[in-house]
């Protein structure tokens, strides 16, 4: 996969295409009618960081092991390998003329990289070993030029290490920690929002992208706790969606509490290559408030948000739309958008009514999960955040060194042992809290019997 020597080589050929510019014409070619390919460009893609998620619908559709996405300060660099030996040709009729091609992904491909070089002006390097024979292919203002290598090879793998150079005048990561260009920033933001459903590991980064957390459209003060997901019945109607392989359940340490994190709370035990007929998100989401001077911890309170339909196309959310139900339990239901009518792009799809009573009806089933959830929650002792760990530390440290006479340390120390024991009730109520709120959606859409009381 990815090495930082083969990086180092992308980003060697993109910067040399900005010290001599284009490309020799001797073996170039101009991509069809540039002008004309960049209006394409802009029309099948609404937003032109979509380039980047074709790529990640590229190599799910096209079965790759995993997908990697490295920002650096030059470029973006992705690397991934499919299962089967790529048709050099296949492709660079896709890029260049935006020909039909019969092999999985590469028309995503292609449609992802020519909108790159036209609709966004970048210039980009491609590195193909198909089976053991390696080629390049080079795009620099407008021209492409494909190097073929030459062999046989008893591998039936192709492996792809593609560097996209970011627009002249921006830069990448700074220091490598901090993202500065709006290029760079797009493009994370775009992966955050759209592949956290992806059915092959997706890192970007080093981190894993393919674990359903929590979502990025947070206001401030605002906070969601993943409680789990579950798997809808096979069915005959509705073709099946994997489970992601980035899930992993929250583990419970001295000084931080699961239900806090980002990772689900309780998650079934599901064999390896789990699918069925939807995913089911469920998550609970609380606002921070003025803060409670009698408790000396900040007041919470629920928050009700509407449950979705979201549609999933190799890996993408291509659409979204309400349920109809706004609870403080939430949850998200993941169809399979494989075979549905998208438009040009393969980036939208209308959710329509039917959608709709697909995903309401999927949620009738989630009752016997919630039950469990709702065990694990009366179980579960709330543990105070982080931040209070830290502010309780930090008075108990400024009284230990700062205040000299011994009882003035004791009366800080037990400051502090007052706000945490404060903050550990006032958690534990909010996870008691989120316990019943799932007892009252169970009842409410899931078809659990018993009276509301």
């Amino acid at each position: 996969m990815t090495t930082p020597e083969g990086q180092a080589g992308i980003d060697e050929l993109l910067h040399s295409f900005e010290e001599v510019g284009q490309l020799d014409s001797r073996g170039a070619f101009t991509l069809a009618a540039k002008r004309a390919a960049g209006k394409l460009a802009r029309s099948l893609l609404s937003d032109p960081t979509d380039w980047i998620l074709k790529v990640v619908q590229a190599a799910c559709h096209g079965k790759a092991d995993q997908l990697r996405i490295t920002q650096t300060r030059k470029a973006t660099h992705i690397a991934f390998s499919l299962p089967f030996l790529l048709d050099i040709r296949a492709l660079e009729m896709s890029l260049t003329q935006a020909q039909p091609a019969s092999q999985p992904g590469v028309e995503d491909l292609a449609m992802g990289l020519r909108a790159v070089a036209i609709a966004q002006d970048r210039n980009w390097v491609a590195r193909l070993k198909i089976g053991e024979v390696t080629h390049w292919v080079l795009v620099s203002e407008g021209q492409v030029r494909v190097e073929m290598g030459v062999g046989s090879s008893l591998e039936t793998t192709t492996e792809l290490l593609i560097g996209v150079a970011f627009p002249s005048g921006q830069v990448g990561k700074v220091g490598g920690l901090v993202r500065f260009g709006a290029a760079i920033q797009n493009e994370h933001e775009a992966l955050h929002a759209r592949v956290r459903a992806c059915p092959i590991p997706l890192f970007l980064d080093g981190k894993r992208l393919d674990d359903l957390a929590r979502s990025d459209d947070l206001a401030s003060m605002e906070n969601e706790v993943f409680l789990g997901l579950d798997l809808g019945q096979e069915s005959n109607d509705l073709p099946s969606v994997s489970l992601p392989k980035g899930l992993q359940v929250s583990t419970t340490s001295r000084f931080r509490d699961r239900f806090l994190e980002p990772q689900p709370f309780f998650l079934p035990s599901f064999p390896d290559e789990a699918s069925g007929s939807s995913l089911l998100r469920v998550a609970f989401r609380f606002q921070r408030e003025a803060w409670n001077s009698q408790a000396r911890v900040p007041r919470m309170r629920p928050l009700n948000t509407p449950s979705r339909v979201v549609l999933l196309r190799h890996g993408v959310v291509v659409g979204r739309r309400s349920l109809g139900v706004t609870e403080a339990i939430a949850c998200d239901v993941y169809l399979n958008a494989d075979h549905m009518l998208a438009n040009l792009s393969g980036l939208e799809i209308e959710v329509t009514p039917e959608h709709v009573e697909l995903a309401r009806r999927e949620l009738t089933g989630l009752g016997p999960f919630l039950e469990k959830l709702r065990e694990e929650l009366k179980l579960h002792q709330g543990r105070p955040a982080r931040l209070d760990w830290v502010l309780g530390a930090t008075i108990a440290s400024g009284a230990a060194l700062l205040l000299t006479p011994w009882p003035l340390k004791v009366v800080g120390l037990g400051v502090a042992a007052g706000r945490l024991r404060s903050a550990s009730r006032h958690y534990a109520g909010v996870v008691a809290e989120c316990a019943e709120e799932v007892r009252k959606f169970s009842w409410r859409f899931c078809g659990t019997r018993g009276p509301l009381v």
